[in-house]
């Protein structure tokens, strides 16, 4: 491999938000850093302007409810024209409110409780649309979000392989743009049970299993022909599912890192167990911070 190419952001990136509600102070913001003081964020350059026009409404109504110390969670459609707010925090200011096209109380693991009102979530105009509830992952950068998809449907496209496993699935992207490559045996593997069922809906025709990525890598091995996706949270994989991948020995492996030092790890890790890495691209998911995510294609050498 000669070159890792470079995939930059504009600013406006942020189409998903966690932002913390202090009552003592009424302010709706995010936690200054190292610290849990909370602060304001208007003006800031990586959120939206839809995100920027309804703060001080929606910091007016939590306010005039009475609202104790909460979070809320914000996630828009691709074009930045629609949104949905989920609360953690007590009852729901009553709507409508701030342009949102919904706002729903929100459980522990980010499944939508009673008490809410409108649109439980957003599409993603993509070339398999994808519907987004709010509390479930989704790639935060409007900008990126639809040349990964197209990138990874031409990895997998160019791999042509016979089953294709997209562990850490959430809502489908990655699986949905495996399938939009035409693989027909696309399996989606998520432990969070609302982002599992958003996957069912959004992919009728993929098998859909609400399992952790650990647990579903201690069963027998891939089959011939298998492309694993693999994209872990911001800590990496963990040593289990690391140790479960390789053991798992998929044909090729396609590793979303969240930053250099995780992809060194988990990368590394690869190539010690016979992994060849084929290709790798940068991509500036997080644009204007350190954080800049790796795509990388690995293909197993001979057993």
């Amino acid at each position: 491999m000669r070159e890792a190419p470079v995939r930059v952001s504009t600013m406006g990136w942020r189409l998903r938000a966690r932002l913390r509600w202090d009552s003592a102070q009424d302010v709706l913001g995010f936690r200054a850093a190292r610290s849990h003081d909370v602060v304001a964020i208007t003006p800031c350059r990586v959120v939206s302007p839809l995100l920027l026009r309804a703060l001080p409404e929606v910091a007016g109504a939590l306010s005039r409810a009475g609202a104790g110390d909460g979070e809320l969670e914000w996630i828009e459609d691709l074009a930045g024209e629609k949104a949905v707010a989920g609360w953690r925090g007590g009852a729901v200011p009553e709507g409508p409110l701030g342009g949102l096209a919904g706002f729903h109380r929100l459980t522990g693991d980010g499944t939508i409780a009673p008490g809410g009102w409108g649109e439980t979530g957003v599409e993603m105009h993509l070339p398999v649309p994808l519907r987004v509830p709010v509390g479930v992952f989704f790639q935060g950068n409007r900008h990126l979000v639809p040349g990964l998809f197209a990138t990874m449907t031409e990895l997998v496209r160019a791999a042509d392989p016979v089953r294709v496993v997209d562990l850490y699935g959430g809502v489908g992207f990655l699986g949905a743009a495996a399938r939009h490559a035409g693989a027909g045996d696309v399996t989606v593997v998520e432990a969070s049970r609302p982002a599992a069922a958003a996957a069912r809906r959004n992919l009728p025709d993929v098998t859909v299993i609400a399992s952790a990525a650990e647990a579903y890598l201690a069963a027998p091995g891939a089959a011939a022909g298998t492309l694993a996706i693999v994209d872990p949270p911001r800590t990496g994989l963990s040593r289990p599912a690391a140790e479960g991948l390789v053991r798992w020995r998929p044909e090729r492996i396609v590793l979303l890192a969240c930053d250099a030092a995780r992809f060194g790890r988990d990368g590394g890790r690869l190539l010690a167990c016979g992994y060849r890495l084929e290709s790798a691209e940068l991509w500036d998911l997080f644009a204007g911070s350190h954080h800049v995510e790796i795509l990388a294609s690995f293909s197993r050498g001979a057993a």
